[in-house]
């Protein structure tokens, strides 16, 4: 079993990530850390283990965090893989759960398991209505809720199909990487929380925030040109209705954000059944940012 931990600046977490770790009931593993060119003590903390399963190298230049999981990936030896993000961190069982279930399912791709949105003391599931068991490219694709953390591959299935990162994206390479792996085989859910997702204000999810609406157009696109374009098609364009619909949430997120009121009108009408659900948008359009401001500083006071 092969981890890949990618770093960069990440002593303020590390420890915890690593201790995690450390503490798996499962303990056939390696430990391949990748430093991104961090300027902190990140290789300090990594060095502290002394530990002989840790393999730690230094990238010869920054890269996207992509491309960096891409390089990671190249020094795996074990028969199965997966990726602890360094501010993360899992239960004692993670892994013997995941190795125990792909050992009983060998025709099985993958496994995931649930986890918990992490803030300060609070926990929260993230799936709530998704069940255990075996779960088809499809179904993934519908209900996805795969935690980088929180899946275990087979690394015969990435090196046999070339699977790797699309190093032009920064903030769903998880979701593409993992639609990659589920087009070559099942993936086995547990609804139990098996790790924790660090949840805080200056993460890459919400630094690039405007970043994301842009992201799933290019796989909307990527999707319906690899699986709606053929003949017959692989795919009904329904299928692709999860992918769409986070675009255009981001898409009005930003506009609102950016106080581009006449441009979200176009796409509230354009996607009215989306906006529907999400009526802070149209509240949004008709009051105008000055009076919509105003009313939520009065909701907060």
């Amino acid at each position: 079993m092969s981890v890949i931990i990618n770093c960069y600046n990440s002593e303020k977490y590390l420890g915890e990530t690593i201790d995690s770790l450390i503490a798996q009931t499962y303990v056939n593993w390696e430990a391949i850390f990748w430093d991104n060119c961090s300027t902190d003590k990140t290789a300090e903390i990594i060095a502290s283990y002394s530990e002989p399963r840790f393999q730690y190298f230094r990238a010869e230049k920054n890269t996207p965090l992509g491309e960096a999981r891409n390089l990671a990936m190249e020094k795996v030896h074990g028969e199965l893989m997966c990726f602890l993000d360094s501010d993360d961190v899992w239960m004692d069982n993670f892994l013997y759960n995941g190795v125990f279930l792909l050992s009983k399912h060998t025709d099985i791709a993958a496994f995931y398991s649930n986890y918990y949105l992490w803030r300060l003391n609070e926990r929260i599931p993230y799936n709530k209505d998704l069940k255990t068991g075996i779960h088809s490219f499809e179904t993934i694709l519908k209900t996805y809720g795969i935690g980088m953390s929180g899946c275990i591959v087979r690394s015969s299935i990435v090196k046999n199909f070339s699977i790797s990162f699309d190093p032009r994206f920064q903030l769903i390479e998880d979701l593409d990487f993992f639609l990659k792996v589920a087009d070559k085989g099942n993936f086995y859910y547990a609804n139990e929380c098996l790790f924790l997702y660090r949840m805080y204000s200056n993460s890459t999810s919400n630094l690039l925030a405007n970043k994301w609406a842009s992201e799933y157009h290019i796989l909307y696109e990527e999707l319906v040109k690899q699986y709606i374009d053929n003949n017959p098609p692989k795919l009904r364009i329904e299928d692709l209705k999860r992918i769409h619909y986070y675009e255009i949430i981001w898409k009005m997120r930003n506009c609102k954000d950016e106080g581009k009121r006449k441009e979200l009108m176009t796409i509230i009408w354009h996607n009215i059944k989306i906006a529907r659900k999400n009526p802070i948008y149209i509240v949004y359009v008709l009051l105008g940012p000055s009076l919509y401001g105003f009313l939520g500083r009065l909701r907060r006071t």
